[in-house]
């Protein structure tokens, strides 16, 4: 990432191909809300693709987004997505 107020910060994105029928292992409940599995293909809709407003006290900032399963994917994880969707085509 690129600091700005806060410390660098590295993250190594991986991917995966697995079975559909394959079930995650969850890491701790502590750790997250949710887990999603989505298919790459939904993410390139364009019903999918929305923005997500981050309030401020006395003002909002607006990111580019997906909305799945009821949820917005923003910030440095639609980056990550974004990009990988770029380049795989």
């Amino acid at each position: 990432t690129i600091p700005r107020r806060r410390p660098s910060l590295g993250v190594a994105p991986s991917v995966w191909a697995v079975h559909p029928a394959a079930r995650a292992a969850y890491p701790r409940r502590a750790q997250l809300d949710a887990v999603h599995w989505v298919p790459l293909a939904d993410l390139d809709r364009p019903d999918v693709q929305s923005e997500f407003v981050f309030k401020l006290p006395g003002a909002q900032k607006r990111f580019p987004s997906y909305f799945v399963v009821g949820e917005h994917v923003w910030g440095m994880t639609y980056g990550i997505l974004n990009r990988f969707l770029a380049l795989i085509g």
